[in-house]
């Protein structure tokens, strides 16, 4: 079985449908935090970020971890 793990979360390769960078608003006010949103089979989970270059580096890093799988 193919794994990953992501923020303390460990997901089957095969189970994931997405893996997308987002930009998600604060409930409280019309900012926008950036973010990694990952879909699976079962649901998705949405991750945040201080800001969008440390969501553009982990985005990346997911990506080349997966390819070596």
């Amino acid at each position: 079985m193919k794994v990953f793990e992501f923020a303390g979360v460990i997901f089957n390769v095969d189970n994931v449908c997405t893996i997308q960078k987002v930009n998600l608003k604060k409930e409280e006010s019309d900012e926008m935090v950036p973010g990694i949103q990952i879909v699976t089979v079962a649901g998705g989970m949405n991750f945040t970020f201080e800001n969008a270059e440390k969501r553009d580096a982990k985005f990346e890093n997911i990506k080349t971890e997966l390819r070596g799988l």
